[in-house]
């Protein structure tokens, strides 16, 4: 059996596509339950008459891209899609709950904090050096398993 096995944030996903579209009246769509059959990859998986797990997160951060692929249970035939997102996200993980961080309108103090905190301590290039940490360890992550895959942003 051959799977397209996909992370990524909300683009992975298909959030706002026509099936993956929740209007809440306050602007911008929120995600619908499942992920959207017209998200790329099922239309890869179907051109190549592959399965498609899509594993993508809305708001989800290079750092969430990251921990899902490294406790993922990949096949030998498995070809990946790894679709890194935006620097300013983060997400806060612990064994009960995770919590994804960025720069969107919310209510949630956590991400309030995160937004005062990316704001004033953290610059580009220490954004940008922590996702190329996470991007370069699955990539070796990944090549170690001996798994096809792709790199996309």
């Amino acid at each position: 059996m051959h799977r397209i096995v996909a992370f990524g944030c909300s683009n992975t996903y298909g959030q706002g596509l026509p099936d993956c579209y929740v209007d809440n009246g306050r602007g911008p769509s929120e995600a619908g339950d499942t992920c959207s059959k017209y998200a790329y990859p099922q239309v890869i998986a179907n051109r190549l008459g592959y399965d498609c797990v899509n594993l993508g997160v809305p708001g989800g951060s290079n750092r969430i891209i990251w921990h899902n692929i490294i406790n993922f249970d990949f096949q030998p035939n498995d070809l990946v899609i790894m679709y890194w997102t935006y620097i300013d996200r983060y997400a806060s993980i612990t064994e009960s709950r995770t919590v994804n961080l960025g720069m969107w309108s919310s209510m949630d103090p956590l991400c309030k904090a995160w937004q005062k905190y990316n704001a004033v301590a953290r610059s580009v290039q220490d954004r940008l050096l922590e996702s190329l940490v996470h991007i370069d360890h699955a990539n070796k992550y990944i090549q170690s398993k001996n798994i096809k895959h792709i790199n996309m942003n």
